[in-house]
């Protein structure tokens, strides 16, 4: 095993978690949502605060589409803006109460769709996942 196979066998693993993760999010779709700013909600709840700059770096968009997309989310109340508490100057966006339930729904309904999938989840292979996936982490992240 090479470098070059760890990094084959990374980015066909990331291809296909982006892969489930559409079947997961459905075809129906949220009304007051796009996907778009599902995502940035989504970042938000699993990464807690973050700047404008920052939030675009992560979804990989340009300043001015996150920009106008978090206005829209902030008029729907789902994201507040607050002062840095390292610097008064820069503005954090963090999930509101309303926000929050909104994804913490989505992802019920994306959990349910998930174990649907597949309905042999005894525990032996629940613990099998969760191990796999700690020393992914582990592995990959630290």
């Amino acid at each position: 095993m090479t470098k070059d196979d760890l990094f084959n066998r990374t980015a066909n693993l990331i291809s296909k978690i982006h892969d489930l993760e559409a079947s997961l999010k459905g075809q129906g779709g949220d009304a007051e949502v796009t996907s778009l700013q599902f995502d940035l909600l989504q970042i938000l709840y699993y990464s807690g605060p973050k700047n404008l700059s920052a939030l675009s770096h992560c979804m990989n968009i340009n300043l001015p589409n996150s920009s106008r997309e978090v206005k829209k989310l902030t008029s729907l109340g789902f994201i507040q803006k607050e002062s840095s508490p390292d610097d008064k100057r820069k503005t954090e966006l963090s999930l509101t109460k309303k926000g929050t339930r909104k994804v913490e729904g989505f992802m019920e309904d994306m959990k349910k769709r998930f174990f649907d999938m597949n309905k042999d989840w005894c525990p032996e292979r629940i613990k099998r996942c969760i191990e796999s996936i700690d020393i992914l982490e582990k592995e990959l992240f630290n």
